[in-house]
């Protein structure tokens, strides 16, 4: 009776590797089934050529074919900006941001819109709107209207194509002026597009 005891324990023993290898495979099989997810790839922010600090909005040293040229500082405070882009097809764009009714400027950003359509209209030679309404990018709606004009384009003049949107978002006005020429409008365009698809927005509430 002992011998058959002893007798049973070692196949039980020797079973034991082939037990473990079996469960290790069957780990392994469950392994490949539910790969662990991909990590998210790293979000990259983008490399301020000038940071707005009164709004918090950055302006990257490039976007949309665009490339960082300036800024200028219209009050003292700092409240009131803009920072100009070029790209070498013609395009030639000025982004600004100021407060949200502040003094000269109305809390109607239709109103505004009005009065920047107003001074192309009454400023350049040969000015007129072709097209206007309201647009969306990036979940902020736009008043903006496409013009032609014939200006001074890099010494010489030129008719050019003239586009004026205006956002409003966190108490501010965010108004971005596009000037090329016309003969350019295919590329440029598309450019322009990739800008105000791109663009940053303010990321402090205006506290003028």
């Amino acid at each position: 009776m002992n011998s058959n005891k002893k007798h049973i324990l070692l196949k039980r023993v020797n079973f034991t590797p082939i037990i473990y290898l079996f469960v290790l495979l069957m780990l392994a099989m469950a392994a490949c089934q539910n790969p662990k997810p991909k990590q998210e790839a790293d979000i990259v922010e983008p490399e301020c050529a000038f940071l707005h600090e009164k709004s918090g909005t950055c302006f990257p040293t490039e976007c949309g074919g665009l490339t960082f040229r300036g800024t200028r500082q219209y009050d003292e405070d700092g409240f009131d900006i803009s920072a100009a882009y070029e790209s070498a097809e013609g395009t030639e764009l000025t982004h600004y941001i100021y407060p949200f009714g502040r003094g000269y400027t109305s809390t109607d950003y239709e109103f505004q819109y009005s009065e920047s359509k107003n001074s192309i209209l009454s400023n350049y030679e040969n000015a007129e709107c072709f097209e206007e309404g309201k647009t969306e990018y990036s979940g902020h709606e736009a008043e903006y209207g496409l013009f032609t004009v014939l200006a001074d384009y890099r010494g010489e003049k030129t008719v050019l194509n003239s586009y004026l949107y205006i956002f409003h978002d966190k108490e501010w006005y965010c108004k971005v002026r596009v000037s090329f020429p016309s003969d350019q409008k295919k590329t440029c365009e598309k450019q322009v597009d990739s800008y105000l698809t791109n663009m940053e927005w303010p990321e402090i509430k205006c506290k003028y």
